[in-house]
């Protein structure tokens, strides 16, 4: 191996996106990126190994020439040595600008010439969480996972299959009905529908879907509902935000501060969506007064259990019903029916000019 090979590159991982280690908390997310910088400044490239010929006494020169070139060897091996041991010192020091004033200090408690390799299992000796320790912290991160801490579905099911992989390293791998309860249960109130129609299907043909499948139906689900919505991500699935058809928020707060996006009254408000968590929707119906397990019209037993349990709610219900349907034939009727016109008198012209009416001149 050359020379060059063990001299410090320019490095594309920057020291400084690595996360701070400054508690075993940190310790995971560092550890990883410590690693990956160093197979990208080719850390994980071994040392020179003496051949076994340079040894002059074992071995020695039969002439002058034998000895020059013996030394040339030794010369180039005892080069490499040093710029391999100086690329290591350098990248220990480096771990320091990653490191809280606790772990620059057990670097600098290193003895001399401490490579890389020493410093960080130094510092694993301090902040390295036990078995015990580290398997609670990812199931606690399992536990909490869902789509309300990630942008979209692909950084959710990244995350998911990251922390399942953890688990299975761990000695603790979950059985496929487990996972997919699991990853369907994140998703949150935006897949409710979606949820039912997939229990459904599941109980008529009586196969569950792999994990995978799961996955590609739920990703697909959400590009359907963006499409629908319009705009890229505009669909986070784990709030029931409320939309009208064109995408633009219609909670009575909203129309109260006069935000109607584009052309309506007042600024539109483009982070309103994503204050309001609670929003209610129905892409049914495409109302906001009502969530769509709470819909009529998916679910007419609920209506009928309403009517009975709210009588009067329901008779008033029905009148406004009525009287809007009375106004709109009435308003249908009366811009069809024929409106008599009035007779106008010609208009005499002259020269392409109309000629008004003009007094007789009296006699004098």
């Amino acid at each position: 191996m050359a020379i060059e090979d063990y001299e410090s590159s320019k490095s594309t991982i920057a020291l400084s996106r690595i996360v701070k280690l400054e508690s075993p908390t940190e310790w995971k997310k560092w550890h990883a990126g410590i690693q990956e910088w160093a197979v990208d400044q080719d850390l994980d490239v071994a040392g020179p190994v003496k051949p076994a010929d340079l040894d002059m006494a074992a071995n020695p020169p039969p002439d002058d020439t034998a000895v020059t070139a013996h030394a040339m060897l030794v010369q180039t091996y005892e080069d490499k040595k040093n710029a391999y041991l100086r690329k290591h010192l350098k990248a220990a020091n480096s771990l320091k600008s990653t490191c809280d004033d606790r772990g620059k200090d057990i670097i600098d408690a290193q003895p001399a010439g401490a490579l890389f390799q020493q410093c960080v299992d130094a510092l694993a000796e301090e902040f390295k969480p036990t078995a015990e320790a580290y398997l609670t912290n990812i199931e606690k991160e399992w536990d909490n996972l869902s789509l309300t801490g990630c942008k979209d579905v692909d950084e959710y099911t990244k995350k998911f299959n990251n922390l399942r992989a953890e688990l299975k390293a761990l000695k603790n791998e979950l059985p496929q009905h487990t996972l997919t309860s699991k990853f369907i249960g994140g998703l949150g109130q935006g897949f409710n529908q979606w949820h039912q129609n997939f229990e459904i299907n599941r109980n008529i043909s009586g196969i569950t879907p792999s994990l995978a499948a799961v996955m590609n139906a739920v990703k697909a689900e959400e590009v359907r509902m963006s499409r629908d919505i319009g705009g890229s991500h505009a669909f986070t699935a784990h709030r029931a935000r409320g939309y009208d058809c064109r995408g633009r928020s219609r909670s009575p707060e909203d129309r109260d501060r006069g935000h109607r996006g584009r052309g309506g009254r007042g600024r539109y408000d483009r982070n309103y969506r994503d204050r309001q968590p609670n929003t209610k929707w129905c892409r049914e119906c495409r109302v906001d007064w009502h969530n769509e397990d709470k819909c009529f019209v998916l679910h007419p037993e609920q209506e009928e259990a309403w009517r009975k349990e709210f009588p009067d709610k329901a008779a008033r219900s029905d009148s406004r019903r009525a009287a809007k349907k009375a106004k709109a034939q009435h308003k249908e009727q009366s811009h069809h029916s024929a409106s008599p016109k009035r007779e106008r008198s010609p208009i005499a012209k002259f020269g392409g000019m109309a000629i008004r009416a003009v007094p007789k001149s009296t006699t004098i």
